[in-house]
């Protein structure tokens, strides 16, 4: 949806490189080929993503900003009209800049969806690397730009030297004028001469001198960045309908999502099992088909090795999220459960597990499926383990937020 808003925008923006007849109407092109799909497309956005408690909201807020752009779109576009060119740009060209809030809105509305979310326990271990970000206070200085003078620091400065100096005080000539204004002629000459000397020393003394001023100095702050990696492990065997496939690529396009945008140091990588793991890219985790048994360990042995071999706990943060329809070998329940206890819960800052049911059912009434039982013991001997159930493309959301979610300390605990 994000991606959407953005090429709808930059559909609009085409005009501004459009220079000829034939170049603006592929332009409009685009864009038309853009625009009908808008608003069912939003509807329909809003209905499976979002949750209930908060999809009338949403939906009542989009109907309702519908007549507000008109209100506001229509005198606009009426006052380009008739001030016609602006600049360089001809009046169509112009109008068509309003495709930028477009792209800009694009992006806002991604953050707002993910403002609340964040890694759980995401600590700053030994770090490879160091980023300059943002500044601090430095002290001061005896250059800079005038925007930065610190005018307490300047003030006190002058105060000293004018002290140190003996600067007169104002008050000390206005006492010798009002003197003078009711002195006779004989004391006259020598209270203008006191009057001429203070105003002498005044002048050579001055309120506040060039080297008075004081800059507020800033200088960058190196602050370390914290590294992770985010395993993302896939069940793709044949006991995995098409619906439950669909359900677990939507929860890691969130979590993909999420990561790329509020994280700029966060490895992803991907992993895929059948009754065999492999580590594969982007496109071949969400696109590519497969097939087959269904062997849990596999995919828990595959990260493990590449934890040993790419990622040292002593210096990474390590996150998990599975995704399974909870179906695995009997024979396998406790080759996975020794390896969540004893490799991968203790090198792993978090571990989700997302159990994906049949279409049109409830998550209240899924049973417990072999993995899920497994899990649930492991948690309840204490294994930092989160589990949820999905059936519904409504429910991927709530549940990802709820996984995801800021937390503190104390929640952080029962979660």
């Amino acid at each position: 949806m994000l991606r959407f808003l953005a090429a709808v925008g930059a559909a609009f923006l085409t005009f501004l490189a459009t220079t000829g007849r034939l170049a603006l109407f592929a332009g409009m092109s685009l864009a038309t080929a853009f625009t009908p799909p808008f608003y069912p497309g939003v509807i329909l956005y809003l209905t499976l993503w979002l949750p209930r408690r908060v999809r009338t909201s949403f939906t009542a807020w989009f109907i309702f900003a519908i007549p507000l752009a008109n209100i506001f779109g229509g005198p606009l576009s009426t006052l380009i009209l008739q001030h016609g060119n602006v600049g360089a740009m001809r009046d169509w060209q112009v109008r068509s800049m309003l495709g930028v809030p477009m792209i800009a809105g694009g992006e806002v509305q991604g953050l707002l969806f993910l403002d609340d979310l964040e890694l759980p326990d995401l600590a700053k271990r030994n770090l490879a690397e160091v980023e300059s970000e943002g500044i601090r206070r430095a002290g001061y200085s005896t250059s800079g730009s005038p925007t930065n003078i610190s005018v307490s620091r300047t003030v006190s400065r002058a105060m000293a030297r004018r002290v140190a100096l003996r600067r007169p005080r104002p008050e000390e000539l206005a006492a010798l004028e009002a003197e003078l204004a009711d002195c006779d002629e004989a004391s006259r000459a020598e209270i203008c001469a006191r009057i001429e000397a203070i105003k002498t020393k005044m002048r050579r003394i001055p309120f506040i001198d060039p080297i008075d001023i004081r800059y507020r100095r800033f200088e960058t702050l190196p602050k370390p960045i914290a590294q992770a990696v985010m395993f993302c492990l896939m069940d793709v065997s044949g006991s995995m309908t098409e619906h439950m496939k669909d359900l677990a690529k939507r929860f890691y396009v969130l979590l993909y999502v999420f990561l790329k945008r509020r994280y700029r140091h966060v490895e992803i990588v991907f992993i895929r099992h059948t009754d065999r793991a492999e580590e594969v890219d982007e496109d071949t985790f969400f696109h590519s088909p497969a097939s087959g048994g269904t062997l849990v360990s596999s995919a828990l042995e595959a990260m493990r090795d590449i934890v040993r071999s790419r990622f040292r706990p002593a210096d990474w943060n390590i996150y998990a999220a599975q995704a399974s329809d909870g179906d695995n070998s009997f024979s396998d329940g406790e080759v996975a459960g020794r390896l969540l206890t004893e490799k991968i819960l203790p090198a792993s800052q978090f571990f989700a597990y997302l159990e994906v049911g049949q279409d049109g059912g409830m998550t209240f009434d899924m049973p417990d499926s072999a993995l899920w039982t497994l899990y649930e013991r492991l948690r309840t001997d204490g294994a930092p383990l989160s589990m949820r159930k999905v059936c519904q493309r409504s429910e991927i959301f709530p549940v990802f937020h709820d996984l995801f979610q800021r937390r503190g300390p104390q929640e952080r605990a029962s979660r």
